[in-house]
């Protein structure tokens, strides 16, 4: 893989969300929580809140390809909980009020860096550094971001 940037979040921004499906009212009876394994450390870095909530409860990890596989396991019942960024369900609770429900919170939250396939050519991986520096500062700061570093 090929660094290509990496991304700053907003200060004093909150690391992970765990979240379910605002107004579900069925119980949890065993804890099935998909998240995003490209962020793999996301299960490690929630998982004591989420044994100390589930308090005995079975729980199910299951890794699924991104935050959008984490939203989609939801929605599909797959999943009745998923780990999330909180800068993209907060963004998303902003455009969409009752529709989450944060059911935690944990940890601050850490740069994300930008990679490519090595594939790419260096002209593509230069193109996407120029794409990423004309980024909005509002758009950046929606996403949970105060900053993008370019990487040579």
């Amino acid at each position: 893989m090929r660094r290509l940037a990496t991304l700053i979040p907003n200060a004093g921004s909150s690391g992970l969300a765990l979240v379910r499906i605002a107004g579900v009212q069925a119980p949890l009876t065993q804890w099935r929580i998909a998240y995003g394994s490209p962020y793999c450390s996301a299960k490690d870095l929630i998982a004591d809140e989420v044994t100390r909530l589930a308090a005995g409860k079975p729980i199910r990890w299951w890794p699924v390809d991104s935050e959008r596989g984490v939203f989609t396991a939801l929605g599909s019942g797959k999943a009745n909980l998923g780990v999330v960024r909180s800068a993209t369900v907060d963004s998303l609770t902003a455009a969409m009020p009752h529709t989450w429900q944060i059911v935690a919170r944990t940890g601050p939250a850490p740069a994300w860096d930008l990679v490519a396939s090595p594939a790419i050519t260096r002209e593509q991986g230069a193109q996407v550094r120029d794409d990423l520096a004309t980024l909005p500062k509002q758009a950046l700061t929606a996403a949970g971001f105060r900053e993008i570093t370019a990487q040579p």
